[in-house]
């Protein structure tokens, strides 16, 4: 049935296993003596240098007017190829079987633009997790810019139309299978102050290297390391040959000589390259549209002037090349793909159904990565909701429904019992050691499925993010323009996408990345001790994040599973933004420091929760609590309430500030309580809606020291019966139970 109806290849399966091939070898439908036995060969395994004539003519790089490359080529699925020479590039590359580098000095470099490894056995190698890749560098790099053509189908992967793929993509329905040389720790504190004018650090641990490049603190500064010295007890020693343009703290630092404060704001330095396998996104060269130079202005800088069209424009191109044997502008040249249109590369883990046959077995993709570096290359999300069917049209879209109409999962499927073996390892998501760079363009990981848990996830630890975020249940983010565009409502939302975005992390334009959806399988991600530079992070349903140094804004949902982690996001409207649904919800056991609030309640949608055990420093506003209650209009006389507790907030260091401001609700605050609109506006007024005060809402703040708060620096610790920002009424001023401060 697998072979005949489902289309398998018999002679594929011997790629799962030495077991494997004398079973199906002595299957009844092998039998010789059927009329039309299955037929069962030899895997064939070569060098890509040494391509077999039986493999058909061997892939050339030829002048193409087209552009291709090397053009489409197929890796069969009965094929175990060897990648042990530079290839660049592919235009279409399907690895129905397997494509592994070679793990020798120099090799090896493989460009393409559109990837796809095929369900079952397909399998896309630069290591294993019981053999890393130490030898050589395995470089992978995406080919694409906005204007690259899309595909029309990627038969026999994806049902229907692959337009909606674009390009710059790398999509697996079977295994990528990716694992550096093992590093132990690839961040770390510093240990002491480093100054501007600096050209040594240290720190206190890490598995550097000489010719890593690391990112120290925000990310505004990265260097590459000259010199490492293990100094043993008294840490790592890196040097580098460009001198440090700002002070850095180390893990000696005292805030305002409190001794309390040890340490808690010091700096951090991670790794963001020098892995020896990479997967980079390329600033290919685009469309003709930007700036020649400073001097030279492109009139197409800014998009088509008026009253001028695309038709207007390649008239023009062809002017010009006709000319000059150019075909742009004189003003004119190839905007960057990544570093001017946010066009990254990406990868996507993504379910294999059947076209026709609902009883043949479905899959879904695997994305194994440890010591990997992800540059301008990663916006992975690893729970694609490619549904089969008229994707990405259908109406309504239903993953689940797609996933649970297909009875048998490859992994346990019924022909392991009838060939007489032990079903296969359930697979599993690995991100672990690895290091995304989205200075130039897109995101980082997108932990969220679309509507099943299909594969588990193994806890994802010790990774350095630069830039580009990282969402839980939700949508990554990059730090360049947050929020940013959305094309569909709430425009403000930018979390809770269905997707993580196809070639780019903008809403806008993507049939698929723009739609908000109720998802039903929302798994508590474990994500721990990582480190994140400059980048965004995005948690909600309840994920578990603790250990992590995140310098960056946060947006946190309902979550007390968010613990011990240090946050900081300087210029900053909050730190920590937070949306909650109950009293049993809140933020505990952080230490958060140098954003305008360091943690803020201001959320249009009732809230209530808690905040305890946090220490709050350097905050214009340490704690704020601005938010929807009961309508006292619609007579509701719910009693609500918020705790404040076992915390510490430490004022500016002039001693200004306020700690906390008294927390507050009303009726109906202007903002979008659903996909969460973080952060309101203010009561709604007429003809927006009703503005009303709360009958019964009261706070409880227990055991809360302020630190540091001086009269003489318009400093306070309690601002009570002031007026919250943007509240239209001096109404809302809510009893405060104050004990132990």
């Amino acid at each position: 049935y697998l072979v005949k109806i489902c289309g398998m290849s018999a002679t594929a399966f011997q790629h799962l296993g030495k077991e494997v091939g004398p079973a199906i070898r002595s299957h009844k439908a092998a039998n010789a003596s059927l009329k039309a036995p299955v037929t069962i060969g030899n895997v064939l395994r070569f060098k890509w240098s040494e391509w077999p004539a039986e493999a058909g003519p061997k892939p050339v790089l030829k002048p193409d007017p087209l552009n291709q490359g090397f053009g489409n080529v197929t890796i069969d699925s009965h094929w175990e190829v060897t990648l042990d020479v530079n290839i660049d590039f592919i235009n279409r590359l399907n690895i129905s079987g397997v494509l592994k580098f070679a793990d020798k000095p120099g090799c090896c470099k493989l460009v393409a633009r559109y990837i796809m490894v095929g369900a079952f056995w397909g399998r896309l190698e630069a290591g294993t997790a019981a053999a890393p890749f130490i030898s050589g560098k395995a470089h992978i790099v995406l080919k694409g810019q906005p204007m690259t053509p899309q595909l029309r189908r990627f038969q026999p992967h994806i049902a229907g139309s692959a337009k909606w793929m674009k390009s710059k993509f790398l999509a697996v329905q079977g295994t990528l299978s990716l694992h550096g040389a093992t590093r132990t720790k690839i961040w770390a504190r510093l240990t002491t102050e480093a100054k501007a004018g600096a050209k040594v650090i240290v720190v206190e641990e890490g598995d550097f290297k000489v010719g890593d490049t690391i990112t120290i603190d925000l990310g505004v500064e990265t260097r590459q390391l000259t010199q490492v010295l293990n100094m043993r007890s008294r840490g790592i020693m890196l040097s580098f040959q460009e001198p440090l343009a700002r002070n850095y703290r180390g893990a000696d630092h005292i805030y305002n000589n409190k001794t309390a404060t040890r340490g808690m704001m010091a700096s951090y330095v991670g790794l963001v390259d020098g892995h020896t396998v990479v997967v980079e996104g390329e600033d290919t060269p685009g469309m003709p549209m930007c700036d020649l130079n400073e001097t030279h202005r492109c009139p197409y800088q800014d998009g088509f002037p008026k009253g001028v069209s695309l038709h207007d424009f390649a008239k023009e191109m062809k002017h010009w090349y006709e000319k000059t044997g150019r075909g742009s502008h004189p003003n004119c040249r190839p905007c960057g793909a990544c570093s001017e249109m946010d066009f990254a590369g990406y990868i996507i883990a993504m379910a294999h159904f059947h076209k026709r046959h609902d009883k043949c077995p479905k899959d879904h993709g695997v994305i194994e990565a440890r010591n990997v570096a992800f540059i301008q290359g990663a916006s992975i999300h690893l729970y694609h909701d490619y549904s089969a069917g008229n994707y990405p049209y259908d109406v309504p879209k239903n993953f689940p429904g797609a996933w649970w109409r297909r009875p048998h999962v490859w992994w346990n499927d019924p022909v392991w019992a009838e060939l007489g073996l032990a079903d296969l390892t359930v697979p599993s998501h690995t991100i672990q050691s690895c290091t995304f760079n989205n200075t130039m363009c897109g995101t980082a990981v997108a932990f969220a499925t679309s509507g099943v848990y299909t594969v588990p996830t193994k806890p994802v630890t010790g990774n350095v993010f630069l830039a580009g975020g990282v969402g839980l249940n939700s949508a990554s983010r990059s730090r360049r323009g947050f929020p940013i565009k959305d094309k569909a409502g709430p425009a403000n939302d930018n979390v809770a996408t269905r997707t993580n975005g196809v070639g780019s992390p903008q809403d806008e334009g993507n049939t698929a990345a723009f739609e908000k959806f109720r998802n039903s399988a929302n798994p508590k991600w474990n994500f721990n001790e990582n480190f994140l530079s400059g980048a965004p992070f995005n948690s909600l349903s309840g994920a578990v994040a603790s250990s992590n140094v995140i310098m960056g804004p946060v947006r946190l949902s309902g979550s007390s599973d968010f613990k011990n982690n240090i946050v900081t996001a300087p210029g900053k409207d909050a730190c920590i933004k937070m949306w909650t649904h109950g009293p049993q919800q809140g933020i505990s056991d952080n230490t958060v420091y140098g954003c305008r609030v360091c943690v803020g309640f201001k959320q249009a949608g009732e809230a209530q929760g808690f905040v305890r055990r946090m220490n709050l420093l350097n905050c214009g506003l340490g704690l704020k609590y601005w938010v929807n209650g009961p309508d006292a209009k619609r007579h509701d006389a719910r009693q609500i309430k918020f705790i404040a507790e076992e915390s510490t907030i430490y004022a500016p260091e002039n001693g200004g500030g306020i700690g906390m401001t008294n927390p507050k609700v009303h009726a109906d605050q202007l903002g979008e309580p659903a996909a969460p609109d973080w952060w309101h506006t203010g009561p709604k007024s007429f003809p927006l809606g009703h503005s009303a005060v709360t009958l019964y809402f009261h706070s409880e703040v227990k055991r809360v020291n302020f630190v540091g708060y001086k009269r003489s620096s318009g400093g306070v610790a309690i601002a009570f019966g002031e007026r919250a920002e943007g509240d239209s009424s001096d109404a809302d001023f809510h009893p405060m139970y104050v004990s132990s401060v």
